[in-house]
């Protein structure tokens, strides 16, 4: 696997070059290209129920991410300077690397939506988050394995924790999915507005690029967009509770 040296990208063109040299951009490619296809794949295929892998899928995903909570946790704990662009210790590498796995693994989620039909969780937000993430967490372990890189990613799990282990649940027996959901968005609209006050301290401080304001701030807008038309517009919230 390829293993870049740590300097960050000076331009647009090298952050292009650079993501297209990553391990995980074919794979990008692919899913990108499944995610255009949603129509004639549902025409091809299914419904299918999938009970049991949507079990094993939820619970694996959900156990990756305890992992990279506790794993990271522990990294951080024991670093210097948890905000320093600097080589993080044998607990922050392993928790990224099992970061970039789950963010792997977390495609499946947009393989059982089509394999089930289910064509408006097919959402531009669904396909940008899985995406992205797929090649920041690439990024994260193979070129900037640092503490605040860290940080994110214990954040992120910690969500992931509450929500795949709900959709585990939710999948032995149907539950109550309206506020659950509710929630899991709020923990992300909160765990993107943390990403954002620390990139702009970084930026400001410590020599981190502007994308580290840019992504957390671009997700909490389309975070905040879904929010308000789910569960704050009348009419969108009344046809969300349908679904749901």
């Amino acid at each position: 696997m390829v293993r870049f040296p740590l300097p960050l990208p000076g331009t647009v063109m090298d952050s292009l070059h650079m993501f297209g040299a990553l391990n995980s951009f074919p794979l990008f490619v692919a899913y990108i290209a499944m995610a255009a296809a949603t129509r004639p794949i549902m025409r091809l295929i299914g419904p299918y129920e999938l009970r049991l892998p949507l079990i094993v899928h939820n619970t694996v995903c959900c156990i990756l991410s305890v992992a990279v909570f506790v794993i990271g946790g522990v990294g951080l704990a024991l670093s210097d300077d948890i905000l320093s662009i600097q080589q993080g210790n044998s607990y922050i590498l392993l928790s990224l690397f099992l970061y970039w796995v789950s963010k792997n693994v977390e495609l499946l989620d947009t393989v059982f939506m089509l394999l089930r039909h289910r064509k408006r969780q097919v959402s531009f937000l669904h396909v940008f988050h899985h995406s992205s993430m797929l090649l920041l967490s690439d990024y994260g372990y193979f070129i900037s394995s640092w503490p605040p890189v860290a940080i994110a990613a214990v954040l992120n799990s910690f969500v992931h924790i509450v929500m795949y282990g709900y959709y585990a649940a939710a999948a032995w027996q149907p539950l109550e999915a309206y506020a659950w959901k509710k929630r899991v968005t709020q923990l992300q609209m909160i765990q993107f507005s943390v990403g954002i006050v620390i990139g702009i301290n970084g930026y400001l401080h410590l020599g981190y690029c502007v994308y580290s304001i840019l992504y957390p701030a671009a997700m909490f807008l389309l975070f905040s967009h879904y929010y308000y038309n789910a569960y704050i517009n009348p009419k969108q919230k009344k046809a969300t509770e349908k679904i749901q």
